[in-house]
């Protein structure tokens, strides 16, 4: 049996790997055990709760069972009544659970068994999983011990709970369990075949004490096969770990199988030292039911050698042992031994009579009906486990079918949102482009009915003063011959500049003309058919390549009225005999008009209309005009403009 693995539920604060440790260790740290026991109790003593108090006495029984006996049963016992009278089935089937433990270390397997059938039957109703995997194995390793041949059965049921919750730990302890049944039934290859599966998840769990009971039991199945080599060898690397972690519950297992295969090896001493270590080192731990199979495997060693005395005494206190136990599986062995000691001892009655009872036992425990049944135990396992994948298959089949459906559905459902989106988008686009259509259609018609207010405003300023002065000049030549003469000659000049005026107003009304370079072409022009009438130097400084911009209307009108100005003003004025204009354009429009006339005072003259006039134009178009000028120093007319400011928004349709 693996021992460690009769664990209770109620272990809590124990993780399993912890009480696979604190079960071999509390053999030798009785003290370290009964202190920890005695505040168990006091935490249950001072507990209200009943399930609460059990849970603490039970972890205290568990504590003391192993060096306190009495005591520990006193305290299951007390922990049952109090069960018993809660509302509470797990902690009623916990306590049965550790009464049937208590019972199997101390080889009462009949008392052992009816509290884990107990333990089974609340846990069943239950469907208390973990709990029925603990309980189905321990009834396992009880009835073995009593040689019920359905204890593979047990094992098996165990064994499949354990791996559909992928218990590992679990798994482990069953399945040597299994392998231990096979390896007495003398089904080697099966036994083998177990504990390799088991050997392999110790592995994985990094579980040192589970790999040195593995590698000893696999070295027992390697003997049995007379694979000496290999048992040596299995037998090695359990010495390894054991002296990485030491054991002496393993320890004396240890000594007791290689100690067997000395016999086998016929190194009779060594067989007879390892043997007599491991009795010396159960004794220690009080390990009864182990030394069973020393007092065998030693009257074995010593009939070998002829020794038949002290063999016949050996096998006596093996048969002691296991009827002391209930042992019947090594009973089996110590009355064969007796049988044959007493019979070359020449004690025929004694022999005759161990053989007779030897029969019994034996076609109880091994005959074709027992092999019968654990061949039927592992057949019907596997076709659990089958059908079982079989389901799992079939489940995963369902469950592959509706995710393609699932993702059919998907991805049907993402082409229905990607058109609902592309659908929602273009009437949305177009919608806009609707929009901005009628707002572009707004915005040229507000630009349209603008010019044209500007336009009539410009005619009623230009054109309708100056007719209005013509008719006042014409009136004034009828009426009065002396200045008829003045008179025409101011209608003409008037005549003249009306037409300027409406040319330049024609001009700017031209879509093609609302250019930079059209602009400063304009203003050369201009300045150069304006002056070529006065004897003035014009020196013009404009760049060579004029950037290619798109200008509004109000920009090109403003910046040619306010030079046209600034020109009349110094012929009218300034005496000048030097006029000089000079354009910078980088991310502004820079334009300065400069003379050499008489000049004026700036800060007194800034009042005029004029210059109000041209500085009104320049904040229309988000400009500035500066005027420098002093009395016999000349003037300087500065125009600067942000490029930004006067470029033509482009409307994109």
């Amino acid at each position: 049996m693996d021992l460690h693995f009769i664990t209770p539920k109620t272990l809590s604060g124990y993780s399993k790997a912890m009480f696979i440790a604190l079960l071999f260790f509390v053999f030798f740290n009785t003290d370290r055990a009964q202190n920890k026991a005695d505040s168990l109790i006091k935490l249950a003593d001072a507990s209200v709760n009943d399930s609460l108090k059990v849970k603490w006495m039970n972890d205290a029984v568990w504590e003391l069972m192993f060096g306190e006996k009495e005591n520990s049963l006193k305290l299951a016992k007390k922990a049952l009544k109090i069960a018993e009278r809660t509302t509470n089935p797990y902690s009623l089937s916990d306590c049965y659970n550790t009464l049937g433990v208590y019972y199997y270390l101390n080889a009462d397997f009949k008392t052992s068994i009816q509290y884990h059938q107990s333990a089974m039957e609340v846990r069943t109703k239950l469907n208390d999983i973990k709990g029925l995997i603990s309980t189905y194995n321990n009834l396992g390793s009880a009835l073995k011990e009593l040689g019920d041949k359905n204890e593979v059965d047990y094992y098996f049921m165990a064994l499949k709970i354990a791996e559909s919750k992928r218990d590992t730990i679990a798994q482990c302890s069953i399945l040597n369990n299994i392998a231990d049944a096979f390896n007495r039934q003398e089904q080697y290859a099966k036994a083998e075949k177990y504990h390799l599966i088991a050997l392999g998840l110790r592995e994985i769990l990094g579980d040192a004490k589970g790999l040195i009971a593995t590698y000893i039991n696999l070295g027992t199945v390697k003997q049995h096969t007379k694979a000496y080599k290999e048992s040596n060898q299995y037998y090695q690397k359990a010495k390894e770990l054991l002296d990485t972690y030491p054991d002496d519950y393993l320890k004396a297992k240890y000594f007791a199988n290689l100690g067997s295969l000395r016999k086998d090896e016929n190194k009779l001493n060594e067989a007879i030292h390892f043997i007599s270590e491991s009795i010396k080192i159960n004794e220690k731990i009080r390990s009864a039911n182990s030394n069973l199979v020393n007092f065998v495997n030693l009257g074995a060693l010593y009939h070998q050698q002829r020794d038949l005395k002290r063999s016949n005494e050996a096998y006596q206190k093996a048969h002691e042992l296991s009827l002391q136990l209930g042992n019947k599986q090594w009973q089996r062995q110590s009355l064969e031994g007796l049988s044959n000691t007493y019979a070359e001892l020449n004690n025929y009655e004694r022999a005759f009579d161990a053989r007779l009872k030897y029969d019994a036992l034996n076609d109880s425990l091994r005959g074709k009906e027992v092999n019968k049944l654990f061949a039927e135990s592992e057949a019907k396992y596997s076709s659990e486990k089958k059908d079982a994948e079989i389901k799992l298959l079939d489940e995963k089949n369902k469950n592959s079918e509706l995710q393609i459906r699932q993702r059919t559905l998907i991805i049907l459902g993402l082409v229905i949102l990607i058109l609902l989106v592309f659908i929602i988008g273009y009437f949305v686009r177009s919608k806009n482009v609707i929009r901005q259509k009628l707002e572009t259609e707004r915005i040229i018609s507000e630009t349209e009915e603008n010019e044209r207010i500007r336009i009539a405003k410009d005619i009623h300023d230009e054109l309708g003063s100056g007719l209005s002065k013509i008719k006042f000049l014409a009136e004034l030549a009828n009426s009065n011959n002396q200045g008829k003469a003045s008179a025409i000659n101011s209608i003409s000049e008037t005549s003249k500049h009306l037409v300027e005026n409406m040319r330049d107003l024609i001009w700017a009304m031209n879509p093609d003309n609302t250019t930079m370079d059209n602009l400063v072409a304009r203003i050369r022009e201009y300045a150069s058919d304006y002056l070529e009438e006065f004897s003035i130097e014009l020196s013009i400084d404009f760049p060579e390549e004029i950037k290619q911009l798109d200008i509004t209307k109000e920009a090109s009108r403003n910046i040619l009225m306010i030079v046209k100005e600034s020109l009349q003003n110094i012929i009218k004025h300034a005496k000048a005999d030097k006029i000089s204009l000079k354009l910078q354009l980088n991310t502004e429009f820079k334009f300065q008009i400069e003379d050499n006339g008489e000049g004026f005072d700036a800060r007194k003259e800034s009042n005029g209309n004029g210059l109000k006039n041209m500085m009104n134009r320049m904040k229309i178009i988000n400009g500035e005009i500066k005027i420098a000028s002093l009395p016999g120093k000349g003037s300087r007319i500065e125009m600067q403009v942000p490029l930004k400011s006067i470029e033509k928004l482009k409307i994109l349709l």
